[in-house]
């Protein structure tokens, strides 16, 4: 079991790797598993930013005890930047797609959380772009505490019109499945009905 767990979040770390290498090709991406309390990956982008990158392959929503070990690495590895993936399930207490400020010690620490990732997976990169646009006004920002607040939630209130866009996507998604699925088996049914049709003709 654990070497299948292994192999899977292998493959899964493999997929957003695949992307900051297509969708940031100025950007360098440092793997860093199997580093002691180093979380997936490290992102540095052209201007200095270093965020630290979890990735989740859970089925199951993932604990806020993830989280806090996620925070608890950042202060470990000086990261003041995270970003945190489950690429298929929920992550407790967080929405789609959300942003987060952790204080601790006096030391601010931005972080964005996304949820079932493999829904819409460009949100990715709108989490990227988002911490890259808070390090550039890092410290005009943490002047302020107003301003802070501010940002924090202008930034969540745009990713709640995402939220519903995503979420409003998914469910088409779903319809279109579902609907999918029922014209097959429709189909299917015809198909029985005419070969039981045409053997009574042949057996008269």
């Amino acid at each position: 079991i654990s070497n299948n767990s292994s192999k899977r979040g292998e493959a899964s770390e493999e997929v957003i790797y695949d992307f900051f290498k297509n969708n940031f090709k100025d950007y360098c991406y440092d793997k860093k598993s199997h580093v002691a309390h180093s979380g997936d990956g490290e992102l540095i982008s052209p201007t200095n930013m270093k965020c630290l990158v979890e990735i989740k392959n859970y089925t199951n929503s993932v604990t806020s005890k993830e989280i806090e070990k996620f925070i608890y690495d950042m202060a470990y590895t000086g990261n003041t930047f995270g970003l945190f993936i489950s690429l298929q399930s929920n992550i407790v207490t967080k929405k789609g797609i959300q942003f987060d400020i952790y204080v601790k010690e006096g030391i601010k620490r931005y972080c964005v959380f996304i949820s079932n990732t493999f829904d819409e997976l460009s949100r990715v990169e709108s989490a990227v772009y988002i911490l890259e646009n808070i390090f550039k006004s890092q410290q005009y920002i943490e002047s302020d505490k107003n301003l802070l607040s501010i940002v924090s939630n202008k930034i969540n209130s745009n990713l709640g019109e995402l939220n519903e866009i995503v979420d409003e996507l998914s469910s088409m998604k779903q319809k279109y499945i579902d609907m999918e699925t029922n014209i097959k088996k429709q189909l299917d049914q015809y198909y029985y009905n005419i070969r039981d049709s045409e053997i009574k003709v042949k057996n008269k």
